[in-house]
């Protein structure tokens, strides 16, 4: 919880970020590699591996929330449709920056925004 609950009586339960995690490597330095290396990694960056991080996390924060809205003077309260397409529409900017970034350094950000919500949606962590 992060001591969050000792400042503030007042807790969104909103899902408005996700958290990313790359593994990147040179090609070049895993093509060097010794098969049992390469091993090592092939089977500990893949999807699986990331439920592995990913599930702990996600019941940490479940957990957190459960606890906050047991305690004395805390109010826990979820966005209605309209207060969620307000802080959509709040974070226009900050993905058009994003994207002209993108763009510049020779990427399609459009096709990448497309691939990082179809994969949020096929894990049902696409919020509505």
């Amino acid at each position: 919880m992060f001591g969050i609950d000792k400042v503030t009586k007042y807790q969104m339960d909103a899902p408005l970020y996700v958290t990313t995690f790359a593994f990147v490597m040179n090609q070049d330095k895993y093509n060097q590699m010794s098969d049992r290396q390469k091993k090592a990694i092939d089977d500990n960056c893949n999807t699986e591996a990331a439920g592995r991080v990913g599930e702990p996390w996600g019941k940490f924060e479940d957990a957190g929330i459960d606890k906050v809205k047991g305690e004395p003077g805390q109010e826990v309260y979820t966005l209605t449709a309209e207060q969620t397409a307000l802080w959509k529409k709040a974070s226009e900017p900050l993905v058009m920056t994003w994207a002209n970034s993108v763009r510049k350094s020779g990427a399609d950000p459009d096709a990448a925004l497309a691939e990082l919500r179809a994969s949020l949606a096929k894990y049902n962590g696409l919020t509505q």
